[in-house]
């Protein structure tokens, strides 16, 4: 019996970081091989980045499959981008339950941005194995330093161009050679490309609003409240955000706001940068300021620094998006309303939202700095799925997944 490491890489990002992956595990002597669920994972892979096997099944036969697979290939451990796509919570669910089960090692974007990317075993986020102890996390964080937050260049036009090189081909060959096969997304590709081109013909209004809207800020004499909005599409807000969804939680939001707020307090609403705007968050904001005799006071912006509206900010409001780590970073009340890895006493405001408004619980400085040196040290690699930071990346999570035994807990 061997010691070699036989990985198995699932479904990652949309560029070829994972065929980058493959090369650099098997150039250090491990036996790769990826499982592809569709055309566009086919099209990000190369013959040197190890062997390939497709899944072309229905998704009630995936776990039979991905069991007799495993148990073929002695696969010690599997890579996938996320915990929350179907493929990987059947194959975190169906590793817990094997004896001898592969180390599941989990990579997504960075809790802090740019320029980090997170590794974990087991699950991200609200799975994360990460303390939730404060005692224990000032304790394990004796003696770490602050690593410094690493820079590299990324093209938004090459990202785009990988992500349209994905879905293509998946609308033309994945009906054909994966016809089981469907996108964790919420719309189809042809209407997220035309949200694009939409938000890219407002270009000029928009700028011109959010000018207007920011000066407004500026203006603004009381305390100001953000919330910056998640994408629909993000599986932390599906699967770990309140029932009813990112609409439903805006709508009660400025409903505790209207109610609960000083006369002079403002809320404002900014969507997120990648948003394709398919989702008329003005309207959606509008309509329920209206309904809460708040219009004056609740406030949509499309754009802007969010540092500069973090610091100027009196408390945050999120669900559960990583923008609550630089709240917190920067010694911002921080309300979360879903579940999140940061959501800790000490750091973010623990009681009912009806408070936050009048009462914000600000982060404790110590646990918060704490926090940030043994979250980096754990789970925070330097790197990027595109752009100048993929060499490193790929590194670095191959010095991990080679670091950590098989036998290791989470």
């Amino acid at each position: 019996m061997t010691d070699m490491r036989k990985i198995l890489l699932l479904q990652g990002p949309s560029s070829m970081f994972f065929a980058y992956l493959g090369a650099e595990l098997r150039h250090r002597g491990a036996q790769v091989t990826r499982l592809s669920f569709c055309a566009g994972d086919r099209l990000y892979w190369r013959t040197r980045s190890g062997q390939h096997v497709a899944f072309r099944g229905r998704p009630q036969t995936y776990q039979s499959f991905l069991s007799k697979l495993i148990t073929q290939h002695e696969i010690t451990d599997i890579i996938c981008l996320g915990d929350s796509r179907f493929w990987h919570t059947e194959a975190i669910s169906l590793c817990k339950n094997m004896e001898n089960s592969p180390k599941i090692h989990v990579v997504e974007h960075g809790y802090y941005r740019p320029g980090w990317l997170t590794l974990e075993l087991g699950g991200l986020n609200a799975n994360s194995g990460f303390p939730r102890d404060p005692h224990e996390i000032l304790q394990a964080s004796n003696g770490i330093q602050l690593a410094v937050t690493p820079e590299y260049k990324s093209s938004f036009l090459r990202y785009a161009l990988l992500d349209i090189g994905w879905n293509l081909s998946n609308i033309v060959l994945s009906p054909i050679f994966y016809p089981h096969f469907r996108s964790h997304s919420l719309h189809h590709p042809l209407q997220e490309w035309r949200g694009w081109i939409a938000k890219a013909l407002r270009g000029k209004t928009t700028t011109k609003n959010r000018t207007t809207t920011l000066a407004r800020i500026a203006r603004h004499q009381g305390p100001v409240f953000l919330f910056p909005l998640q994408l629909e599409t993000d599986s932390q807000i599906r699967i770990h955000g309140p029932a009813g969804g990112l609409r439903h939680t805006v709508v009660t939001t400025i409903r505790s706001f209207a109610k609960n707020a000083n006369p002079d307090a403002m809320l404002v609403f900014k969507v997120h940068p990648l948003d394709n705007e398919l989702t008329d968050w003005r309207k959606i904001i509008t309509n329920a300021a209206q309904e809460n005799s708040c219009t004056n006071r609740c406030v949509f912006l499309n754009g802007g620094d969010l540092d500069a509206l973090l610091k100027r900010s009196a408390g945050c409001v999120t669900v559960n998006s990583t923008v609550g780590l630089t709240a917190i970073d920067f010694g911002v009340p921080t309300h979360v309303i879903g579940q999140a890895l940061y959501r800790i006493s000490g750091l973010t405001h623990t009681a009912i939202l009806d408070d936050f408004w009048t009462t914000p619980q600000p982060p404790n400085p110590e646990l918060a700095s704490a926090f940030k040196r043994l979250l980096i040290h754990r789970t925070q690699i330097s790197g990027a799925f595109e752009g100048s930071g993929v060499a490193v990346g790929v590194t670095n999570v191959a010095d991990r997944v080679f670091g950590s035994s098989r036998s290791s807990s989470r």
